[in-house]
């Protein structure tokens, strides 16, 4: 017997979903088509979400910068897929890049070669060559790497474009950061990455002395360690502080780019790796724009230095991405246990290996969660939302759902960003593929894992064979 029905209208959920005559909607893709059509378990990206996010970071930051340029650089890393980073270029987006293998994928995504950023804090020579000879900015993030730059711009026959990656020290901001059980100011210092002050401090008048570097600018990124965006303006003031002071030492230097960094939430805050969930969904993008320009602006100001001509950058990742993407999952099995306790399990063909979950606090909900096929029927069990591999795949635990039965499909919101690149073949499972909608049309962007393709990098010496 059906459970009854709460409505049969369409509701929005969002600017992308939708529950329609009781079927899940991802523009005006039905997601139960989707399922059959590409099979489960599956991530599905809406292109129209995407261009609606950069836009909408786009104008939150530049509306308030009027100073200088503001660009965004989204972080490829929160969604490495080649068709995605395509969308944001056709937007204008710059882009954030940790390594060769994400700088190859911005040029394959077609950014801008000015616009992209070259992070990371083990950059070899060859990640260094290619990144100046391809144009792309290099955020240095020691010593070593500007003698790497001087040498491969002096080879090339370039000038390299470079910032510095500082750590700011927030020394009174006591605000616990939602990762560690340390306030963030203690945090951000212990994470390696960016320079350390007294080894920075050397670098800029080395920098300004070779003809092969142009010092454009400076960088930091603190990562996602709280939706208080007190937070930002704590650490613009810190940040701009550093620079004041290196500025003075560095016979009056400024930079022409500030980078800020990423770390924003995705826009209900349910971000799996969260150890600290508040509950609550996160400021809109406008309020962190506000926080960190006006701040910004004010900190500048207060140290003597003119803010009019000076860019501003920002490369979200889980901000930009969160909210784009979701994934299906069938329920293979439903399982009931009476005694000792009462249990239901509902069985599925996908992973917490999948979706980066595992090792994770069983004891709060991972994902907003949606039946794609049963979207308007109303809760009448607690179940257990299970994966399929030997792990332990808490993945939802003491959830509400409606009468679940085999064949139902369950829509995982919110993994846009960072699950498809967490993915992993524990018990050799082969990762599942990514689908991107448009409007009513659905297209492969990345083919799923075979059997095949997980064993085809093994080699199997002679003397076994």
């Amino acid at each position: 017997m059906t459970a009854p029905r709460t409505t049969s209208r369409i509701e929005k959920i969002d600017a992308a979903l939708s529950v329609r005559h009781g079927r899940l909607y991802l523009e005006d893709c039905d997601l139960v088509d989707i399922a059959r059509r590409f099979g489960t378990p599956l991530f599905v990206v809406s292109e129209d979400q995407i261009r609606r996010n950069i836009r909408r970071m786009t104008e939150a930051f530049a509306s308030r910068w009027t100073e200088g340029e503001a660009q965004i650089l989204p972080a490829i890393k929160a969604s490495p897929l080649v068709a995605v980073r395509r969308i944001l270029s056709e937007e204008g987006a710059g882009c954030d890049t940790f390594g060769p293998s994400e700088l190859e994928g911005a040029i394959r995504g077609g950014c801008r070669p000015d616009l992209i950023s070259l992070n990371g804090s083990v950059k070899d020579r060859e990640t260094i060559r290619r990144g100046i000879e391809v144009g792309a900015q290099i955020v240095l993030d020691s010593p070593r790497e500007l003698d790497l730059c001087r040498d491969e711009a002096r080879r090339l026959g370039k000038r390299a474009r470079v910032l510095f990656r500082l750590k700011p020290y927030m020394a009174d901001l006591e605000t616990q950061s939602d990762f560690s059980p340390h306030p963030i100011r203690l945090t951000t210092q212990v994470i390696k990455y960016g320079i350390p002050t007294n080894e920075v401090r050397p670098m800029g008048p080395a920098a300004f002395a070779d003809d092969h570097i142009d010092a454009v600018g400076v960088h930091c990124h603190i990562g996602r360690q709280s939706t208080d965006p007190e937070v930002w303006r704590a650490l613009i003031r810190s940040y701009v502080g550093l620079i004041a002071e290196l500025g003075e030492e560095w016979g009056g230097w400024v930079p022409r780019i500030i980078d800020v960094g990423g770390g924003l939430p995705s826009p209900r805050d349910y971000d799996p790796d969260v150890v600290l969930k508040s509950g609550r969904p996160a400021p809109a993008i406008e309020i962190y724009a506000e926080a960190i320009t006006s701040t910004l602006r004010e900190t500048l100001r207060k140290h003597g230095i003119d803010p009019l001509g000076v860019t501003l950058q920002c490369e979200p990742g889980r901000s930009m991405h969160g909210d784009t993407g979701l994934h299906l999952t069938s329920v293979v099995n439903v399982k009931k246990m009476s005694r000792p306790l009462e249990m239901t399990w509902l069985e599925t063909d996908t992973s917490e290996f999948f979706l980066g979950t595992f090792g994770y606090d069983p004891s709060t909900p991972l994902f907003h969660f949606k039946f794609a096929n049963r979207a308007d029927e109303r809760d009448v069990e607690t179940v257990d939302i299970v994966g399929k591999s030997c792990g332990g795949e808490f993945m939802l635990r003491d959830v509400k759902t409606p009468a679940a039965s085999a064949g139902d499909i369950v829509a995982l919101l919110d993994t846009g960003a960072y699950m498809e690149t967490i993915a992993c073949n524990f018990n050799a499972m082969p990762r599942p593929g990514t689908v991107l909608v448009r409007g009513d049309e659905a297209f492969w962007v990345k083919r799923p894992e075979t059997i095949d393709d997980v064993y085809d990098r093994d080699i199997v010496p002679i003397h076994l064979a």
